[in-house]
């Protein structure tokens, strides 16, 4: 049961994450054009308008990065808690298991019964 239940915690997960594929997207092109409009605003050269443009290239690429971070932060908790709950499943599965009172100590039940 414990294990239809994670399998069944896992596929709303997935299917979650794949629908935050788009701001993904969103986010790495972000990123890819702001270290873009860095590295070309450390080497460009002493114009004005080229320095005014790659400015804004940045502030639209940290824009879209900005727009794009809850979809991300909300994969990251997704993935905590498929992840606590996948290990809280297993210690419950390897620990939690009820031991009957008869079989304890199999041992000194077998040296009683062969003793006799």
């Amino acid at each position: 049961m414990r294990l239809l239940l994670l399998v069944i915690i896992a596929f709303i997960a997935l299917n979650i994450v794949a629908s935050l594929i788009g701001p993904l997207i969103v986010l790495a092109i972000g990123g890819i054009l702001s270290y873009y409009a860095y590295k070309n605003l450390a080497k460009a050269d002493k114009s004005l308008l080229g320095i005014i443009l790659w400015v804004i290239v940045g502030a639209a690429g940290i824009s879209m990065i900005v727009g794009a971070l809850p979809g991300f932060v909300f994969i990251g908790a997704l993935i905590a808690i498929v992840y606590f709950a996948y290990t809280n499943s297993r210690t419950r599965a390897t620990h939690g298991a009820p031991v009957h009172k008869e079989y304890e100590s199999f041992e000194s039940e077998w040296r009683d019964i062969t003793n006799r």
